[in-house]
Order: structure tokens, then C-alpha cells, then sequence
């Protein structure tokens, strides 16, 4: 029983030791304290996405030190990669493009409209037809995801080099 214990603890401390963690339980947004997302979607698939981001990383969505983010447009394309000897889409490439600009707390632009781009690739399999539906949803879900953070981290990198001049 102590032989037990004590192996569990010793795994517990090499794998905090070694840097592992969870994914999504860094806070990638330390330097941002609020964070507006405005556009013409509001309530589209990537504000809901960063509004999910921002709550996980403790990022209220109003302050008087706010920082502004616009979201200009979003676009998601299903573009087919390769066919198969029959002509069906045997691999498929998920692209979300996201064009945003961002402004801090006193309104000046710190990010021009920029474009960010997240690609995930999708292969059909036949004997699967009933799941691909299901596993490409996930895959689009996980590249808002990503971009959410990709967005979050271009502007705490910002924030960052504001604070240290």
C-alpha cells in the first residue's frame, strides 16, 4: 500500500515537474484585463468562441481600461484536397479566416485590419460515413477555438509591450 502511494506521488511530481499541463489551463492573456469584441456578428460562431476564451482566462468584457476588438469578417471554407480513384473527395482542408483590428483603452489602433488563418485537414473515410459529419463539426469548433487563442495572444502580446516600454 505505501509502495502505491509513494509511486503515485513520485509520477504526480516528475509530470508537474517536467511542464505538462492541461490544455487550455495556461493563461495565455495575463496582460489583458478587458476586452470588448465588437462587429457585424456579434453573436456569430467567433465571438462566441472568444467570449468562451475570455471567461476561461478571466478576461471581463467591459472596464473602463477595455481594450476594443473589431471583428471585420469571418469565413469558413471546406476546400477538397484530393479525390479518390472513384471522384469522390477523399481529403479535405477546413480553413477559417478571421480579419479583425483592434483598438486599446484610449480608441488608438495597436492592430491595422489583419488577417489571422487556422487549417485543419479533414480525410473521408467510406467505412465512416454516419461520423464524418460529427468529426468535421468538431474540427471546425477546434479551429474557432484556436483562433479565439490565436487572436487573444496577439493582443496580450501587445498589451505586454505597452506596460513594458
Amino acid at each position: 500500500m505505501k509502495t502505491r502511494v509513494l509511486i503515485c506521488l513520485l509520477l504526480t511530481l516528475a509530470t508537474a515537474g517536467c511542464g505538462w499541463q492541461l490544455r487550455g489551463s495556461k493563461n495565455i492573456a495575463a496582460n489583458i484585463d478587458a476586452l470588448t469584441v465588437t462587429g457585424e456578428n456579434r453573436y456569430g460562431k467567433m465571438a462566441r468562441s472568444l467570449a468562451e476564451e475570455m471567461r476561461v482566462q478571466h478576461i471581463a468584457d467591459t472596464g473602463t481600461q477595455a481594450w476594443n476588438l473589431l471583428l471585420l469578417e469571418e469565413e469558413m471554407k471546406e476546400n477538397v484536397l484530393a479525390y479518390s480513384d472513384t471522384n469522390n473527395a477523399a481529403m479535405f482542408e477546413i480553413e477559417l479566416i478571421v480579419r479583425f483590428s483592434v483598438t486599446n483603452s484610449q480608441g488608438a489602433t495597436v492592430i491595422a485590419p489583419n488577417t489571422e488563418r487556422v487549417v485543419r485537414v479533414y480525410e473521408v473515410n467510406n467505412n465512416r460515413r454516419l461520423a464524418m459529419d460529427r468529426e468535421m463539426q468538431l474540427l471546425k469548433d477546434e479551429a474557432y477555438r484556436e483562433m479565439a487563442n490565436n487572436i487573444l495572444r496577439r493582443i496580450d502580446f501587445i498589451a505586454a509591450q505597452k506596460q513594458n516600454p
